[in-house]
């Protein structure tokens, strides 16, 4: 009987080896997606902070070149 006990248990050993690979191997592949997801995402929001600073650069430009404009002495102001 101790043969057929510890066929019995072989079996189960593998069968959870088995079952811990599989899960082992969702996860990883659960992983890899989280990953380009983050990278993904990553990208989207480099290019919309890319695109917000270019148009800060230009509204600062353009007040600046406002700002030449602008006479300081309130006497020669037209």
């Amino acid at each position: 009987m101790s043969g057929i006990g510890a066929g019995v248990s072989a079996v189960a050993s593998i069968g959870s080896l088995w079952s811990g690979i599989s899960a082992a191997d969702k996860a990883d592949r659960r992983a890899k997606e989280q990953l380009d997801f983050a990278k993904t995402q990553f990208n989207t929001e480099n290019e919309r902070y890319k695109k917000r600073e270019e148009e800060r650069l230009e509204a600062n430009k353009a007040v600046a070149e406002s700002a030449k404009l602008y006479d300081v002495n309130p006497m020669t102001r037209k």
